[in-house]
């Protein structure tokens, strides 16, 4: 009996030797595993490792050759460059860990400069600047909220009537159209499809969109902006929803009262001019329909047609120097507002004073008018245009089609109609 006790004890020690062998090479096959996992996730980061000297160094060889580095990099100056990461830098800054080194502020401003300047796409920015695409993902819906939080004071909307005067004297002085208060536009800029309420953003050109509508001064300083609308609506209809179109209905916008036109004695309204996808209103004017014989529509149709130079030339400026809006911008509609309204401030910004405003637009880049004969401007040979508002409803029946004998009458009338949003 004790034999056999001794001899079970032997056989319980062997399989526990056995038991323990067994663990340690298992233990040792998860670190040999563990060890693999851990050399390929550092080879991950070791991709990406050094992208703050890669981006010193870039910023670095664009300071040497400012005349061309920055102009065409990030579309402004290195001094531009300078006081705008002093207004934005604070915001920007990432959180310092003790278990990575952060992407510097002027890196990532740098990075979204680059990004409205080409429009090139995440897996491009990343080879650029050797930051993977899913961090670029972030940087940019931050920086561009920040650039809009501290670059606003940029657009300055007339509040008084003091102020909109001034506006309506550099019309008149510059454009020969008395009593104008800005001229009024949208455009389309194309985004890819959103994930949810697609068909809300789908416009007449078959692609999704979402609405910039703008008013511009006669020194193409834009003066108000609205950003966002559903691509499915028409001009008029986007103007309407504006906090600008209800502050005028409201008698809130601070517009100025009532005067006589020079050499005429009936009081006249201070006007916005805007073509016709909008409504004719007592403050919005838009051209004559068709083409008038009368002079007197012609001539009026002729000093509105050059007062709204202004507006083609910000939407042509912007569309040339911030190329983002050359292709669909591949952002969610929210994100996407938020690239839009960067690109405006930054309009504004680079027009601040004469300096910038020299190597933002150098002389030649505006239309002017010379002996009542519009001369373009160098944009018009590098702009990618961007799309018109519909005027009239997307899709029409063919039954409600007018025939040949009622088309003239059509015509006739179709200043009259009524802009409506129509379904897809």
């Amino acid at each position: 009996m004790a034999f056999l006790k001794r001899k079970l004890k032997s056989k319980s020690r062997k399989l526990c030797l056995v038991g323990a062998a067994v663990l340690v090479a298992y233990a040792e096959h998860l670190h040999a595993e563990h060890s693999t996992v851990a050399s390929r996730r550092c080879w991950t980061r070791e991709l990406f490792a050094e992208a703050s000297q890669h981006g010193l160094r870039l910023i670095d060889q664009l300071y040497l050759n400012d005349g061309i580095g920055f102009g065409n990099f990030i579309r402004m100056t290195a001094t531009d460059f300078e006081v705008l990461l002093g207004m934005v830098g604070a915001k920007i800054a990432a959180k310092e860990t003790p278990f990575r080194q952060t992407i510097p502020p002027n890196m990532r401003l740098i990075v979204v400069l680059h990004f409205l300047a080409t429009g090139n796409s995440y897996t491009s920015l990343q080879s650029t600047f050797k930051i993977s695409k899913q961090i670029i993902s972030r940087i940019v819906p931050e920086v561009c909220a920040a650039i809009q939080v501290e670059c606003c004071k940029f657009i300055k909307t007339p509040k008084s009537q003091h102020e909109w005067k001034a506006v309506a004297a550099e019309f008149e002085r510059k454009l020969h159209f008395p009593h104008c208060l800005g001229a009024l536009d949208g455009k389309h800029v194309k985004i890819v499809a959103p994930t949810i309420s697609r068909s809300e953003y789908y416009n007449h050109k078959k692609c999704f969109s979402i609405v910039m509508m703008i008013i511009a001064d006669a020194n193409f300083n834009i003066i108000y902006a609205n950003v966002g609308a559903q691509g499915r609506f028409s001009g008029g209809d986007v103007f309407k929803q504006t906090t600008m179109h209800r502050n005028i209905e409201a008698n809130t916008a601070g517009l100025p009262e009532d005067d006589p036109l020079p050499g005429q004695s009936s009081p006249t309204p201070y006007v916005l001019v805007a073509d016709k996808a909008f409504a004719l209103s007592k403050h919005l004017m838009k051209p004559y329909p068709g083409h008038p014989t009368d002079q007197s529509q012609m001539t009026y149709n002729n000093r509105l047609c050059r007062a709204r130079i202004v507006i083609e030339n910000v939407f042509g400026i912007l569309a040339s120097k911030f190329r983002v809006f050359a292709s669909p911008i591949g952002l969610q509609p929210a994100k996407a507002k938020q690239v839009v309204n960067a690109c405006i401030v930054l309009h504004n910004f680079l027009l601040r004073d004469n300096e910038s405003r020299s190597h933002y637009c150098p002389a030649g880049s505006m239309d002017s008018i010379q002996d009542n004969t519009v001369c373009p401007g160098s944009w018009r040979n590098d702009a990618n245009e961007m799309l018109e508002l519909q005027s009239v409803p997307r899709q029409v029946p063919h039954s409600l089609w007018p025939n040949q004998s009622t088309h003239h009458h059509h015509h006739q009338h179709q200043h009259h109609r009524i802009i409506v949003i129509s379904s897809l």
